[in-house]
C-alpha cells in the first residue's frame, strides 16, 4: 500500500511539474512594403564599428515537396554585415524565411568570411525540430536540434519584434535558435514605454523593446507610427548601439497583403 501511494504522489509531483506552453499574443507584420530596406551603423563609444543592412521581401513556396496543399505565404529577410574601416576585413550575410502568418523559420542560411576563415551555416524547420549544417575549411557538422515551442530564429530577432503589437506592459517568453551554435536560448520579451530617438533622418518617437537571456539584455526602439520601423538597438552586455541611418519604403505599389 505504501508504495503505491508513493507511486501515485509521484506520479502527481510530475503532473504539476508539467508547463503548460507560453502564449504569444497575437502578431501582426506592420504595412511593410515588398523589398523594404533599412541601413545601420553599429558604434561603440562614438566608434563606428560596421553597417549592416536588412532587407524584407514577400514570396510564397509549396507547403509540400511534393506540390501538393496551398502555397504558404512568406517573409523573406536578408542581411548583410561589412566592416566601415580597410584595416579590416569581415563579411556576414544571412537569409531566413517565415511564414508570414507566425514568423515561425521554414530555411536560414548564413556565410561569415573572414581573411582567415570561412564558414556557411544552413538551418531546415519543422515544428519542434531543426536539421542544422555547418560547413568549414575542416569538413561537414550535421545536427538534430529540439525545438520548444514557440521559437524564432536570432538573425530576424529585431525583425520579428515589429510584429508584436506596441503595446506597453506585453511580456512573453519565448526560444530562440542560434544555428551557428546548433542551439536554442530562452528569451523573455517586455514591452515598455515611449522613447524619442535622434537619428540622421530625424527625431522618431519610439516604442522600447527588451529582450533578455540568463547572460544577455538587448533593447531595441521601435517606431510608434506605421510601419514600426526597427530605429535602433543598445546592447547592455558590450556597450554597442545599432542606430538607423538610411532608409528606402519599397515599392509603394507592393504593401503587404491583407490578412
Amino acid at each position: 500500500m505504501r508504495t503505491a501511494a508513493v507511486l501515485a504522489a509521484a506520479m502527481l509531483l510530475g503532473a504539476a511539474c508539467v508547463s503548460t506552453p507560453p502564449e504569444l499574443p497575437e502578431l501582426r507584420l506592420p504595412d511593410i512594403s515588398d523589398g523594404e530596406r533599412s541601413t545601420y551603423e553599429v558604434t561603440r563609444n562614438d566608434t563606428v564599428l560596421y553597417r549592416t543592412a536588412l532587407t524584407l521581401t514577400f514570396d510564397e513556396e509549396l507547403s509540400d515537396p511534393a506540390g501538393s496543399g496551398a502555397p504558404v505565404p512568406t517573409v523573406v529577410v536578408t542581411g548583410s554585415v561589412q566592416p566601415v574601416g580597410a584595416e579590416v576585413f569581415f563579411f556576414d550575410s544571412s537569409v531566413v524565411v517565415s511564414r508570414r502568418d507566425s514568423f515561425l523559420p521554414l530555411r536560414s542560411w548564413r556565410s561569415i568570411v573572414t581573411d582567415m576563415s570561412e564558414l556557411e551555416i544552413e538551418g531546415r524547420y519543422v515544428p519542434g525540430r531543426a536539421t542544422i549544417t555547418k560547413r568549414t575549411v575542416e569538413g561537414v557538422v550535421e545536427e538534430a536540434v529540439k525545438l520548444p515551442w514557440p521559437t524564432f530564429v536570432i538573425d530576424i530577432l529585431q525583425t520579428f519584434l515589429r510584429a508584436v503589437p506596441p503595446v506597453s506592459g506585453t511580456a512573453f517568453t519565448m526560444g530562440v535558435v542560434v544555428p551557428i551554435e546548433f542551439r536554442t536560448v530562452p528569451v523573455k520579451i517586455s514591452v515598455l514605454g515611449t522613447k524619442l530617438v535622434s537619428t540622421p533622418l530625424g527625431d522618431i518617437m519610439c516604442r522600447e523593446v527588451v529582450a533578455s537571456s540568463p547572460n544577455r539584455e538587448l533593447r531595441f526602439q521601435y517606431e510608434l507610427a506605421e510601419p514600426h520601423r526597427f530605429v535602433g538597438m543598445r546592447d547592455v552586455s558590450n556597450e554597442t548601439r545599432m542606430l538607423l541611418v538610411e532608409y528606402e519604403p519599397g515599392r509603394p505599389d507592393s504593401l503587404l497583403p491583407e490578412r
